[in-house]
C-alpha cells in the first residue's frame, strides 16, 4: 500500500511546486496590494490576540518563538505583495531580495552578539525581532508610496500609519 501512495504523493508535490513557481513569476496586482493594505491591521491584531491567548494559557520559549516566526512570515508575505505591486517586480524576486536582506541582518546580529559573548535563545529572539522590524519597515515604506499616489486610496495614509503609532513629518 505504501508503494501505491508514494507516486500520488510525488505527483501532488510536483503539481504544488509548479503552481508555486508560476505564481513567483507574477507581479502582484493592484487589487492584491490594496487587499493587503486594507486588511493588514485587522489580520495582524487578530494574530496578536490569538498569540496573547496562547501566552495566557501557558507561556514557553518555544511558543514565543513559534509566534514570532508566524508574525515574521505574515509581515514578509504582506510586504512582498505590496512591494511587488509598487515596483512592478515578480513576487519571487521581491521575496528573494527581502529574505536576503534579512539573512544579512540576522548574520550581523549573530556576529555582534558573539563578539559580546552572548548566545542562546536571546540571540535567536533578537534575530526574529529584527526580521519582523525589517519586513514591517518594507511594508510601511511601500504602503505609503502607494497610498500617496493613489487618486482614490481605499484608506487614508495618515490613519493607516496612526494605528502603528507612526506619522509622516511635515515639510
Amino acid at each position: 500500500m505504501g508503494t501505491v501512495i508514494r507516486p500520488w504523493v510525488m505527483l501532488l508535490v510536483v503539481i504544488v511546486s509548479q503552481t508555486s513557481f508560476a505564481q513567483q513569476d507574477e507581479v502582484a496586482t493592484r487589487q492584491q496590494a490594496m487587499d493587503v493594505i486594507t486588511q493588514f491591521h485587522a489580520k495582524r491584531a487578530a494574530m496578536q490576540m490569538r498569540h496573547q491567548k496562547q501566552y495566557d494559557a501557558g507561556w514557553s520559549v518555544q511558543l514565543q518563538r513559534k509566534n514570532m516566526e508566524e508574525e515574521e512570515m505574515f509581515l514578509l508575505n504582506s510586504a512582498v505583495i505590496v512591494e511587488s505591486y509598487y515596483r512592478e517586480a515578480p513576487l519571487g524576486e521581491v521575496r528573494a531580495e527581502a529574505l536576503s536582506d534579512v539573512a544579512g541582518l540576522k548574520s550581523h546580529i549573530t556576529f555582534e552578539e558573539g563578539m559580546l559573548n552572548r548566545s542562546g535563545s536571546g540571540v535567536v529572539d533578537d534575530r526574529l525581532e529584527w526580521g519582523q522590524k525589517h519586513f514591517e519597515a518594507r511594508m510601511v515604506y511601500y504602503t505609503v508610496r502607494i497610498l500617496e499616489y493613489e487618486d482614490n486610496p481605499p484608506v487614508n495614509v495618515d490613519q493607516w500609519l496612526k494605528v502603528m503609532h507612526l506619522t509622516i513629518p511635515e515639510g
